[in-house]
């Protein structure tokens, strides 16, 4: 009995002594974590990371979605957000355990746009699933959304014209004369009217004149038996 407690501690305190440290800067010097990815990791060992300024996070992601904390199959640890000052004089640190290394372990740092720029971390990354993938895959996921703003601009602004086109076949259909071919119209109705006026007065004109002509005929016939009496009654006397 002994002996079989001794073994078991003597095992304990040799794997307490195989563990490992990790130390990652994060934000050390810009967006980065340094270094980007460790190698040789197994389960018991520990990541330990150190904040610099201005505010950063250590999120777990998966390959395939670099810049999303990790939801299945389970939730990623994550350290949150620790802002650090730019004249702080001591540094917030955070650490997790590595329970499983039979898989490579994603991290990027979910402020703004830190992941799309390259800050990314990796533990054991393979040939397979490369450091040089995650980053490029980090960097396209900012590019893909940029491609998606566009297109959900481009289709707001489409309704926005077919409004305007129908806007416009409004304004068609309510002018179905142009203002120009309107005041032409009247224009012509104007001056038919005019010489419909002109072609009444010449008419009334010449119906006076033949009015005058047949009075005057009738006192010319009236005049001629009153002349021949009186040249009749000059020769008697």
């Amino acid at each position: 009995m002994y002996f079989a407690t001794l073994a078991a501690s003597v095992l304990a305190s040799a794997s307490l002594a195989a563990a490992a440290n990790f130390s990652v800067l994060v934000g050390a010097n810009g967006l980065t974590f340094e270094p980007n990815n460790i190698t040789g990791a197994v389960a018991g060992d520990t990541v330990e990371f150190l904040f610099y300024p201005k505010n950063h996070t250590v999120t777990q992601s998966t390959f395939a979605a670099p810049c999303s904390p990790m939801s299945s199959p389970a939730a990623g640890v994550d350290s949150g957000f620790l802002p650090v000052q730019a004249d702080a004089t001591e540094r917030p640190a955070w650490s997790f355990t590595i329970q499983d290394a039979s898989a490579p372990l994603w991290f990027y740092c979910a402020q703004g746009q830190h992941c799309v720029e390259g800050m990314v971390f990796a533990v054991n990354p393979t040939e397979e699933k490369s450091m040089d993938m995650f980053v490029a895959a980090a960097k396209a996921s900012g590019d893909a959304a940029a491609a998606e703003g566009a297109s959900s601009a481009a289709g707001g602004a489409s309704p926005a014209a077919a409004g305007a086109s129908s806007a416009a076949g409004g304004a068609a259909g309510s002018s179905t004369v142009p203002p120009t071919a309107t005041a032409v119209g009247g224009a012509a109705s104007a001056a038919s009217a005019s010489t419909s006026s002109s072609a009444q007065a010449v008419g009334a004109a010449a119906a006076e004149s033949v009015q005058e002509n047949g009075a005057r005929q009738v006192l010319a016939r009236a005049a001629t038996p009153l002349l021949a009496v009186g040249l009749l009654a000059g020769l008697i006397l």
